[in-house]
């Protein structure tokens, strides 16, 4: 141990020494506070930008996607395979056969069709031409 005015020099000379004043950053102890605004905000986008958390969690729900069953586009999906179903055509039909039919002789579809056959029947319109004689048009052939 030295006098005390060495002691004073020591302690000027520590207190003025550029290697213990200006110190690294890495031997520096610094914490931050883990539910700060910029800390949180740095760990969201972390895990929003992970390629591997993103292409698993794909994996994992591209085989489990679950579509409500009464969506409009399920619903007529669902109709247009029992409508273009061949098997459930055929059975439909046979259904029918079972039932029988019922056809009335005065039903509209059967007069309107009796009516559209009269008219565009060749023997109804050959009847009034073949009552009158081609003499009676003028410019007819003989």
């Amino acid at each position: 141990m030295g006098s005390l005015d060495d002691e004073k020099n020591k302690r000027a000379s520590l207190i003025l020494s550029d290697k213990k004043y200006r110190q690294h950053p890495d031997t520096i102890k610094f914490t931050s506070l883990p539910d700060s605004m910029p800390m949180v905000l740095a760990k969201h986008n972390s895990e929003i930008m992970n390629q591997r958390a993103y292409t698993s969690a794909w994996e994992k729900d591209k085989t489990s996607i679950h579509i409500m069953p009464d969506t409009p586009g399920i619903l007529l999906a669902q109709q247009n395979k029992v409508n273009y179903s061949e098997k459930l055509y055929r059975l439909a039909m046979e259904e029918d056969k079972k039932k029988g039919y019922d056809m009335r002789a005065d039903a509209i579809p059967i007069t309107s069709a009796k009516a559209s056959r009269d008219i565009a029947s060749d023997v109804s319109t050959a009847e009034p031409l073949s009552a009158h004689p081609p003499e009676q048009f003028p410019g007819a052939l003989n």
